[in-house]
């Protein structure tokens, strides 16, 4: 996986240079504590999540994600944007920190 400042265009880098963690201040901590951005291509994000079910419901909240990451970015930078689930994602905080990554992930592991 690769950082979103090496993903996104030139414009994000310059927010990189925050002190704080940058993906949590673009999607809200709850949503950045599953996923992260495994790509960006011609107008086009894909956005990894580590948990099943919360893939399914942030599908539905795509086009509200999108309008968040072009708020930030200062533009429509993104023009579509794709979820996908993504099994070995690394949280940003422990599992600790995350109770609903730490629930979903228990769920997985009884089904398996």
């Amino acid at each position: 996986m690769e950082e979103i400042g090496k993903i996104l265009p030139a414009v994000f880098k310059t927010q990189m240079r925050r002190a704080e963690p940058l993906w949590p201040c673009v999607v809200g901590k709850a949503i950045a504590g599953c996923t992260r951005p495994v790509a960006f291509s011609g107008g086009s994000l894909t956005m990894g999540c580590s948990c099943p079910s919360w893939t399914t419901q942030l599908r539905s909240m795509s086009d509200e994600i999108r309008d968040a990451i072009n708020n930030f970015l200062g533009g429509a930078i993104v023009k579509k944007l794709s979820i996908r689930h993504v099994a070995d994602l690394a949280p940003l905080g422990s599992a600790a920190e995350n109770p609903a990554h730490r629930a979903s992930r228990e769920a997985e592991k009884l089904r398996l």
